[in-house]
């Protein structure tokens, strides 16, 4: 039932905020938009940003809940307190990410670069969930023979999403800055890697 109220909350969104919706997906590719968006400080605070948010945390809560009914996880939760347990959890590792690079930013005078990379990084979230949302839609719909197609099509593109979106920072970011490389390692295992090793941890995938 929760997963219509996502396709009715997405329809909500797309009628209210049809401009902002467009620029997120044309951001995705579009270094141009990208720019525009970055000096735009107020969409960063205003309410299309907040239910975007919100349904990507959302639909990959219901998709990892729907992966851990497939594979028969048994929890001390389940139904629909699980399923709003497993969306807060992504909400709040994917915020905690965001919040300590802002810190880092700060503490290393790199203010302006994680300003971009972080802008990126949400727009990697917010195309993720609207690339999720008809899986989700599908992974209710059709039996569950299909679940693992489902599963690794996920998989495959929400890889490409943040390899692509990562390259771009990168190629963006290294071009324009000159800063050690070890940083970068760093980054990579502390706020890429560890996020995912603790949701992969706390679901016993």
């Amino acid at each position: 039932g929760f997963v219509f109220i996502l396709l009715f909350f997405f329809a909500l969104l797309k009628n209210a905020f049809s401009k902002e919706l467009s620029a997120i997906i044309h951001a995705f590719y579009s270094n141009r938009v990208l720019g525009q968006i970055n000096k735009e400080e107020k969409f960063f605070n205003s309410w299309p940003f907040i239910f975007l948010y919100l349904l990507f945390g959302f639909t990959i809560g219901m998709f990892l809940y729907q992966c851990g009914k497939y594979f028969q996880l048994t929890y001390n939760y389940n139904g629909f307190g699980w399923f709003m347990r497993l969306s807060i959890i992504v909400i709040v590792l994917f915020t905690a990410k965001i919040v300590i690079l802002r810190i880092l930013g700060f503490l290393l005078g790199a203010v302006k670069i994680v300003k971009e990379y972080v802008s990126i990084l949400i727009l990697s979230y917010f195309n993720a969930a609207l690339v999720f949302l008809p899986i989700v839609i599908a992974f209710c719909l059709t039996p569950a023979r299909f679940a693992p197609i489902y599963i690794y099509v996920s998989l495959i593109l929400i890889a490409g999403i943040f390899f692509f979106q990562f390259l771009r920072a990168a190629t963006n970011i290294l071009s324009g800055y000159r800063f050690p490389k070890i940083y970068l390692i760093f980054y990579l295992c502390a706020l890429e890697i560890c996020p995912l090793l603790i949701l992969i941890k706390a679901l016993r995938f």
